[in-house]
């Protein structure tokens, strides 16, 4: 049987990481969490993970900087910046940083399609029947 397949989240907010935690569990993920850019970078350089949604804004850094550092780390694994901050130059700052996609929250079905098409394009099977919220 097929291992599940790994997401890690950053986001510097406890209650985002708790829902994505929650619904991503739901439907058949591990799922890592980290509050920090800093800590992100550590998860991501310890544990190999097939997939990475991350915030524009930490505390310690901006996500394109971590998007540019987990690419060097991995450079095959989707990017999914999932952000409150909306605007043309946002969204061309993290696809520039190497990002696969930039949602916008709280699209929450948005992100879930995403992720499993970015999951499915990566060979990691996803089910897209699994992301339906409706």
């Amino acid at each position: 049987m097929k291992e599940k397949a790994c997401i890690l989240i950053a986001d510097d907010s406890m209650d985002n990481c708790t829902m994505m935690t929650a619904l991503l569990g739901h439907v058949g993920y591990a799922v890592e969490t980290a509050r920090t850019a800093a800590a992100a970078l550590r998860l991501a350089q310890d544990k190999e993970c097939d997939l990475y949604v991350m915030d524009s804004y930490f505390t310690d850094a901006r996500g394109t900087d971590l998007c540019r550092q987990i690419r060097a780390l991995d450079p095959l694994a989707p990017v999914i910046f999932y952000s409150t901050a909306y605007g043309e130059a946002e969204a061309e700052a993290a696809l520039q940083a190497g990002a696969d996609a930039y949602i916008v929250k709280p699209d929450i079905d948005g992100l879930l399609r995403t992720i499993a098409r970015l999951l499915d394009k990566a060979g990691e099977g996803a089910d897209p029947a699994l992301f339906r919220l409706s």
